[in-house]
């Protein structure tokens, strides 16, 4: 019982690290984003020893293998950021692998006991978070508390709500709406928060074996107060699949003859998605479509290596400069070339892919690739939570494959 105990504390002490460091102004603060970083550490750390009995010497060969293939890129890191990428590609990264490759079908669910306990922390900050919206941002019942400094888009000062909850954006939910202030959590954006949230949802959705729809509801209702695009494609992305899956497994026939119906009504619904999009916040959207473009241009002159690992973008400025502020995979593209690409795509696409055919697990299938669809498109690729959804995949791929891990589990 203890030991069940600590292992639950320290797994959901790494959870709330990794939400802590997804981009919220905790962590501009540099003693608390050092803390974040050293409890992730010692977490993964601590869980590894709990669970050491379970790894093998081909684990940490497969460990080793990663870790040479990440020898390459940092021979092309952007000026100052050496630290930085030894933290998270040569230190996280691999503890993070081990980490889900050491839990074993006698220990619990693995990967599901991580990600059980991230929704948990999740749901907890969305009722948090849709009070404060509610009460505060919206209607104007209570008030801030305090103001603090957040240089997210720009120096400046940002209200909070006994640091529970921040007010950082606003936007334009339709033309009849007007502007109002988007639900950002205790993150720096919207977007943000709108990740977080719709990867709880997905867990919720596809790997939880007991729906709880109480979170599901609560994940949807909070992911529209983000007011963000992304989510909202999202939301019609899973629920398309969802209803597809519960019909087709009745009508199966009708539902191949409806198929291009629901398609077409799919498209129907998205293009108004971002047809409202270009009304109400077209220089967003033209920013993030030259952004791609931009993102494309630069990775094809530097096809190989790229510009630079952590290559600092500065929106708005130069040309030359100004780029990949807006999403994650051509980002990686650009400032790491097809290779740097390479460590993205294969887990968060092609590897959940071939283990569907393999495997036939349609759950995880939908799981990886509900994340590369928020990753795609929301900047990520150098969070941890990125790298521990890299990990789950390399580690499901890798115990998978080799009849020697047949009996490991995720």
């Amino acid at each position: 019982m203890l030991k069940k105990g600590i292992i639950s504390f320290f797994e959901y002490l790494l959870m709330l690290m990794i939400i802590l460091e997804f981009n919220t102004p905790y962590i501009y603060f540099p003693i608390i984003k050092n803390l974040v970083i050293f409890f992730i550490v010692i977490s993964a750390i601590v869980l590894i020893l709990f669970h050491w009995h379970n790894l093998t010497f081909e684990i940490f060969a497969f460990v080793l293998l990663i870790m040479i293939g990440a020898v390459f890129p940092f021979m092309n890191i952007y000026e100052g950021r050496i630290k930085g990428y030894i933290k998270l590609y040569f230190v996280i990264f691999p503890l993070l692998l081990l980490l889900i490759s050491s839990y074993k079908t006698a220990d619990g669910p693995g990967i599901i006991a991580l990600l059980s306990k991230f929704s948990n922390l999740v749901f907890v900050i969305a009722i948090v978070s849709l009070f404060f919206w509610l009460f505060g941002s919206v209607s104007g019942y209570i008030e801030s508390t305090t103001i603090i400094p957040n240089s997210w888009g720009g120096e400046r000062f940002i209200p909070t709500y006994y640091g529970l909850y921040f007010e950082t954006q606003e936007a334009t939910a339709s033309e009849d709406i007007g502007k109002l202030v988007r639900n950002s959590g205790i993150f720096n954006e919207g977007p943000m928060y709108n990740m977080i949230l719709c990867t709880s949802l997905a867990y919720e959705v596809f790997l939880h074996r007991e729906k709880n729809l109480i979170k599901i509801f609560t994940f949807i209702i909070t992911i529209i107060t983000t007011v963000s695009t992304t989510g909202f494609i999202f939301l019609l992305f899973v629920l398309s699949v969802k209803g597809y899956k519960a019909f087709s497994s009745k009508y199966g026939l009708q539902m191949v003859l409806l198929f291009p119906v629901i398609l077409f009504f799919g498209i129907v619904v998205l293009s108004t998605i971002l047809g409202n999009k270009r009304e109400t916040g077209e220089g967003s959207f033209n920013s993030r479509s030259n952004d791609i473009a931009k993102c494309i241009e630069v990775g094809i002159e530097n096809p190989i290596a790229g510009v630079g690992i952590f290559f600092k973008s500065e929106e708005n400025s130069s040309d030359s400069r100004s780029f990949g502020y807006s999403n994650s995979l051509f980002g990686i593209f650009a400032h790491g070339g097809f290779y740097f690409l390479l460590l993205y795509l294969i887990p968060l696409f092609i590897i959940p892919i071939f283990l569907f055919l393999k495997n036939r697990d349609f759950q995880s299938l939908m799981m990886i690739l509900c994340y590369f669809l928020l990753f795609s498109f929301t900047v990520s690729q150098y969070k941890v939570l990125t790298i521990f959804m890299l990990s789950y995949s390399l580690a499901y791929w890798y115990m998978a494959t080799f009849p020697k891990l047949k009996d490991y589990h995720i």
